[in-house]
C-alpha cells in the first residue's frame, strides 16, 4: 500500500530573503491588498507582510519589456493582395509583453528544487485578440532571471520565433500560436522592443530590428 506525502511550497520575502512555510506565512501580519479598498472581504482581499516590511504581491520584483512584431501570414500574403486588390496588404501588428517576475512562492515545489523567478511572453493581435504562447522559463536566482529575460529578448530580436495557425474543430476563428526557439529563423524579422526599468519607469525605445 502506498502513502502519498505532499509538502506545501515555501514562501520567500523579496527583500530580506526570509522563507516561510505555508502555515507560517498565514500567521504573518495581514493588510489590505489594495490600500483604498472600502471592503476587502468582498473585493481584493488581504495580503501578508514580512517582518522587514515587505508587502507580498505588492512589492515583488518585476521586469517587463514590450515588443511589437509586424507579421504577414505567408511570404505571398502581400503579393496576393497586390494582384487581387491592387494594393499591398498591411501586416498584422502583434504586441508582446515579455515578463520576468519574482514568484514569492517556490514553483519548484520542494526545497531541493527552488524556483523563485519566471519568464513568460504574452502576445496579442489587433483589437485585443489573443495569441497562444507556451514559452516559460523558471530560475532559482534573480541573476539567472535577468539573464533569462535577455535570452528571450535576443530570440525575439534575432527572428528565432515562428507563428503557427490552427483551425479549431468548430471551424470558427483561426488560432494563432507563437513559439520561440533557436531552431527557428525569420529571414526578415520586423520587430521593435521598448524596455522598462524593473517595477516602474517610463518605457524607452530599445531599437528597431529590420533586415
Amino acid at each position: 500500500m502506498y502513502s502519498l506525502a505532499f509538502e506545501m511550497p515555501r514562501w520567500k520575502c523579496g527583500r530580506c530573503g526570509e522563507t516561510y512555510t505555508t502555515t507560517e506565512f498565514m500567521t504573518l501580519e495581514m493588510i489590505k491588498a489594495v490600500a483604498d479598498d472600502p471592503d476587502p472581504m468582498k473585493n481584493y482581499g488581504f495580503t501578508s507582510v514580512c517582518g522587514c516590511g515587505y508587502v507580498f504581491h505588492n512589492d515583488k520584483w518585476l521586469q517587463v519589456t514590450e515588443g511589437v512584431l509586424m507579421h504577414h501570414m505567408t511570404a505571398f500574403h502581400w503579393i496576393f493582395n497586390k494582384i487581387s486588390l491592387g494594393r499591398l496588404c498591411k501586416p498584422h501588428k502583434i504586441t508582446i509583453k515579455f515578463s520576468t517576475v519574482f514568484l514569492e512562492m517556490n514553483h519548484g515545489w520542494t526545497p531541493e528544487n527552488p524556483l523563485w523567478y519566471e519568464t513568460m511572453a504574452f502576445p496579442e493581435k489587433e483589437k485585443g485578440c489573443e495569441i497562444n504562447c507556451g514559452y516559460q522559463a523558471r530560475y532559482e536566482t534573480k541573476e539567472q532571471a535577468e539573464k533569462g529575460h535577455e535570452v528571450l529578448l535576443r530570440l525575439f530580436e534575432g527572428g528565432k520565433w515562428i507563428i503557427k495557425y490552427y483551425l479549431p474543430s468548430d471551424w470558427q476563428d483561426l488560432e494563432w500560436r507563437l513559439d520561440f526557439s533557436d531552431k527557428n529563423r525569420r529571414i526578415l524579422p520586423n520587430v521593435s522592443l521598448y524596455s522598462a526599468k524593473p517595477k516602474e519607469g517610463v518605457d524607452k525605445p530599445r531599437g528597431k530590428v529590420n533586415d
